[in-house]
This record gives C-alpha cells, sequence and structure tokens, in this order.
C-alpha cells in the first residue's frame, strides 16, 4: 500500500516526508491497526488476530543532500520450467490529502519488453472517514491523518474561538473514545500511545510547514497523559 498527499512535484526523487514516517511507524508498531483497513478497502473479512507478514518492496536510498530515493526493487517471483513467473499483489492507494479532482480508481501501467500490462489499483481517501465511522470500523489507523479533514477550514479556526472550541471537543472526543478501548482490553496502552503521538507529529509538522499560526499545538498536546 502507498500513501498519497496529491503532491504535484514530478521531480523522480520523492523527498520522505513526516507524514510517511508516521505511516510506517504505525505499521511498524502498531501493525494490526493495518487490518481493518485492508479489510475496508479489499472488502475482506479478516478477524484482526492474522499474522502479518511485511514483504517490502520499496527501498529508500539516502542521498547526501538528506533526500531519500524510492525504488521499487523487489517483486514476488517464483520460476517454474523455463519460465519466470512474477506476482504482482493487490494494490491500493491511501491519499492522506484529496480534492475533486483526485480519481476514486488509479491505473497502474507496467512497461516490460513483452508489452505494457495495465491493471487498477483501488483508492481510499482518509478525508471521507469522520470520527464515528472510523470508530465502528475499526480504522483507529487513519486518527493521525485525521486533522487533514479540517485542512480547508483552519484559518476560520485561527479567527473564530467558537468554531476552534468545537474542534477541540472533537479532538477531547476521540481521546475518550480510545480510552474506552483502552479498558475495555481492545487496545493496548502501547497503542493509544502510539496514536496519540502521530497525531501530534503530524498536526505540529503541518503547522510548521504551512506557518499557520501554532494555535493547534496546545490542545493537541493535551491528549499525551
Amino acid at each position: 500500500m502507498e500513501t498519497g498527499q496529491m503532491n504535484k512535484n514530478k521531480n523522480s526523487n520523492i523527498v520522505n516526508t513526516p507524514y510517511d514516517d508516521v505511516f510506517r511507524t504505525l505499521l511498524n508498531d502498531c501493525r494490526r491497526l493495518i487490518i481493518p483497513v485492508i479489510n475496508e478497502i479489499f472488502h475482506e473479512n479478516f478477524r484482526g488476530d492474522e499474522e502479518i507478514v511485511f514483504m517490502p518492496e520499496t527501498h529508500f536510498l539516502n542521498q547526501q543532500d538528506g533526500r531519500e530515493e524510492k525504488r521499487v526493487t523487489d517483486t514476488s517471483f517464483k520460476i517454474v520450467g523455463d519460465t519466470l513467473k512474477v506476482e504482482i499483489p493487490h494494490s491500493a492507494i491511501l491519499f492522506l490529502r484529496c480534492d475533486t479532482s483526485t480519481p476514486d480508481q488509479m491505473r497502474i501501467e507496467m512497461r516490460t519488453p513483452g508489452g505494457t500490462v495495465r491493471f487498477d489499483a483501488l483508492v481510499m481517501k482518509s478525508k471521507r472517514y469522520r470520527i464515528d465511522e472510523i470508530f465502528e470500523k475499526n480504522l483507529l489507523f487513519l486518527i493521525p491523518f485525521y486533522i487533514f479533514s479540517h485542512e480547508s477550514r483552519f484559518v476560520e479556526y485561527n479567527k473564530d474561538k467558537g468554531k476552534l472550541e468545537i474542534l477541540k471537543a472533537e479532538y477531547i472526543d476521540i481521546r475518550n473514545r480510545l480510552d474506552d478501548l483502552l479498558e475495555s482490553g481492545q487496545i493496548s496502552a502501547y497503542t493509544r500511545k502510539i496514536i496519540m503521538e502521530m497525531s501530534n507529529k503530524v498536526v505540529e509538522n503541518w503547522s510548521r510547514q504551512s506557518r499557520r499560526p501554532l494555535i493547534l499545538r496546545p490542545w493537541v498536546w493535551t491528549m499525551i497523559p
């Protein structure tokens, strides 16, 4: 699964972002959170206690200027007789940011010596999911990126204290729901901690990169006890 942010940079060297780091941290430290996301995208019915084995196809090569070049180097394959069979797994793209031009389905095109191969990749747009649906479907993996659903209204929040209070109340509700899941044993204290820390990291980096007033920080940091 790849993450997308509607980056219009056409350079083939892809700069690693803090949001990529958050995505990887969630996968590495709270890997079971990805199972409901897989169920949602691919219409599967995994229980959530299945063993997860990561088979990364993407590697990042560190450059001298600090950038990372993304290269897809591995694919599952096997040799049968005199034929090398390559297996392409089902693919999906998770858009953290999206707008009206973001497609609901994307086409993957692979150029080979024997011709061009095309197949569709499913698309998931995190901004479409509201808090109730996130918790109903157990899509806790999306919580750190939930702030992007409010991104277009940040100027309003910084000018209108009433609207900002509504946003604060929404995040207090998120914290309380996570506390309930912890108390009921559905998530661990560590999972709760990582979700909160990653939520803070996303907001902090968004505030710094967008050069908006850091009015968001005080109430987001209160999520961590």
